[in-house]
């Protein structure tokens, strides 16, 4: 948000250039960009220092622009971390793919620092009633996948702008296994809460790319040459004629723009105020954006006894909304990861950490 276009010297063009060159940028090169000047005002305060706000630090400080990038919390990456403490291996507690490998520029990024980036596997296996499924469940369950992606995309195309789950064909008995793959994996959420308009535009993924120390490795080299105030905690923005202030529990900080790049639940939650307010249309467009859910339950199972290949993906043919995918051998160890989402997720998390397994005990022992 800008509080005044005519007086800011960040055009369109100029961001647009910046981040053309960060694609190919190697890790360090924002080191020497981005400085704040003597006044103490910055061209761009960036409020989030995930990877939304480090990618526009990044992009800033490319174009030439001084930035100040804060972070409520004691580290960089949001959602994305990863811990190598509980399992002895790198272990992704939020996002862990990079998808879009030869067009992503993180990708590119990570690679020319010197980061182990590789191809996840191109396939993915299936298990029926506990064991590995036949040529025709195979051909069924791909079938049935496609046919709800044609459905949900042809109503979206029309706009006709419905709940996904509403415009499905019957896909019995895949129902639950193909909705699962659909919604929760795909977009966190159930179809129930899937617009057919946006995900009929949303770019098709494919299986992507992997990160040997893990994706918050990536997020915190990203980070490194940046200037980043942590715990550093934004409570209210003022955009005034000329610059906006934004008030922090360590002071206020002035700059010609400011970029949010914090979850809309913060903004309905009061936590981050506006003033003067933003106008309704957006209001109404932030109350709309509801986040998802998608967890990972992850255990050692030492062996391979499911003899998976590394990074392997496995569907299940569900009958409930209770079913997972599991992610086994990440990196070539001995760690899994059922992954779960959309309400079930939601429920899960809810319960206490005894839940998560049983739920792993029920997964491989009815699975």
């Amino acid at each position: 948000m800008t509080p005044n276009p005519a007086l800011s010297p960040l055009s369109r063009r100029a961001f647009l250039a910046g981040a053309s060159a960060l694609a190919v940028a190697p890790l360090g090169a924002a080191a020497a960009l981005g400085q704040v000047p003597a006044s103490g005002a910055v061209d761009v305060i960036i409020i989030g220092a995930g990877a939304a706000g480090i990618a526009a630090a990044r992009t800033v400080a490319a174009a030439g622009h001084s930035y100040a990038l804060i972070e409520a919390g004691a580290r960089v990456g949001g959602r994305a971390v990863t811990d190598t403490a509980l399992y002895g291996v790198p272990f992704d507690l939020g996002a862990h793919r990079l998808y879009m490998p030869a067009d992503n520029p993180m990708v590119a990024l990570g690679m020319a620092g010197g980061l182990d980036i590789y191809a996840a596997p191109s396939s993915a296996r299936l298990y029926v009633n506990g064991r590995e499924a036949g040529e025709q469940d195979y051909e069924d369950f791909v079938a049935n996948v496609r046919r709800g992606e044609r459905a949900i995309g042809a109503a979206g195309d029309a706009g006709r702008d419905l709940p996904a789950a509403r415009v499905l064909p019957d896909l019995a008995p895949w129902a639950a296994s193909a909705a699962f793959v659909m919604g929760p994996q795909i977009c966190a959420k159930d179809l129930e809460q899937v617009s057919s308009v946006d995900f009929s535009r949303a770019e098709e993924r494919d299986q992507g790319a992997l990160v040997r120390t893990g994706l918050g490795s990536l997020l915190d080299a990203l980070a490194a040459p940046l200037s980043v105030r942590l715990e550093t905690a934004a409570t209210s923005i003022n955009l005034g004629p000329r610059l906006a202030q934004v008030s922090t529990n360590r002071g206020t900080l002035s700059g010609r723009a400011v970029i949010l790049a914090i979850p809309p639940s913060l903004l309905l939650a009061g936590k981050v105020r506006i003033s003067p307010a933003l106008p309704l249309r957006y209001r109404s467009a932030v109350e709309r954006i509801t986040l998802g859910a998608f967890d990972h339950v992850a255990f050692l199972l030492p062996g391979n006894p499911l003899k998976l290949l590394n990074d392997e993906t496995v569907h299940v043919k569900a009958q409930t909304k209770r079913t997972f995918s599991l992610l086994g051998r990440v990196g070539g160890s001995d760690l899994h990861i059922l992954q779960v989402g959309g309400s079930f997720a939601e429920a899960l998390a809810k319960e206490p950490p005894a839940a998560g397994v049983a739920f792993v005990k029920e997964a491989l022992t009815q699975e």
